[in-house]
């Protein structure tokens, strides 16, 4: 039986200042960017990008965020200052964790953005896509409001990002393919093809699974100290759990296309 625990933070919802500043910050940030490019590129380089910029200034917009929290979330998750094994339940579950607020404030901000983007460019504006920005977001959102679930975060909302960054170069070389007279630029697609089916098979699915089963079990574990930690948020928690199991069946199905993919190169 677990039991209250005094290192535990008490609910003190992080609707500060800083947290609003922030996220506005990049959300005007990633808007200022990605206007910035779209229009250099249609003034400089729309014979380049085939009169796409928008599409363009939006893969490296992408990038600029899935960067930053994949690089936050991977460093964190690899040191030894995040010890996933002698980490008790109730930590997992509510206590605070500066880099994991980070990277919920700025990957709420992300989703939030990409969603109206994706809105206005055809190539991302697919049901899916929209349905895996606003998961994601609301997942952050609630996170950061209820200061809940930021060991998890991570994982689930840093690192698994590690894949993406392969993924932001191979959808831009998809879309802009490198000259033939490049084979720097080639190579390097390549490789961040073969990057991205390895990472995200580890990521977003074997670790995913994983994580996703001890998430379970913290919250199977701490389920009649919720209510204390955090009241009032009894149908988050199971909301919390439909977003993870939606979002895993999201992964397994994309692993299925990636694999089709993968074997159609090969035959």
């Amino acid at each position: 039986m677990i039991h209250p625990s005094p290192n535990i933070d008490k609910p003190h919802y992080n609707d500060s200042q800083e947290t609003i500043i922030k996220t506005f910050s990049w959300l005007s940030g990633l808007t200022v960017l990605f206007l910035s490019l779209r229009g250099f590129f249609d003034c400089y380089l729309d014979h380049v990008f085939a009169q796409r910029g928008d599409l363009a200034a939006f893969q490296i917009t992408s990038g600029v965020a899935l960067f930053y929290v994949a690089i936050l979330g991977g460093r964190t998750y690899y040191s030894t200052s995040l010890d996933h094994n002698n980490v008790d339940e109730l930590s997992k579950l509510f206590k605070f964790h500066p880099v994991a607020h980070d990277i919920l404030v700025v990957g709420f901000a992300f989703q939030f953005w990409d969603f109206f983007v994706s809105l206005l460019i055809e190539e991302h504006n697919t049901p899916i896509m929209l349905a895996h920005h606003m998961l994601a977001g609301t997942v952050c959102w609630l996170a950061v409001k209820y200061q809940f679930l930021q060991h998890y975060a991570i994982f689930f909302l840093g690192c698994t990002e590690i894949s993406s960054l392969f993924l932001v170069v191979v959808d831009f070389a998809k879309y802009f393919p490198p000259a033939e007279s490049s084979p720097l630029l080639y190579t390097t697609v390549e490789i961040c093809k073969v990057g991205f089916v390895f990472s995200f098979m580890y990521y977003r699915v074997f670790l995913w699974i994983w994580h996703s089963v001890n998430l379970l079990k913290s919250l199977s574990a701490t389920r009649k100290l919720q209510i204390e930690y955090r009241p009032g948020t009894t149908p988050f928690v199971a909301l919390f759990v439909f977003i993870d199991l939606s979002m895993g069946f999201l992964q397994m199905y994309w692993a299925t296309e990636i694999l089709q993919e993968v074997k159609k190169s090969f035959y």
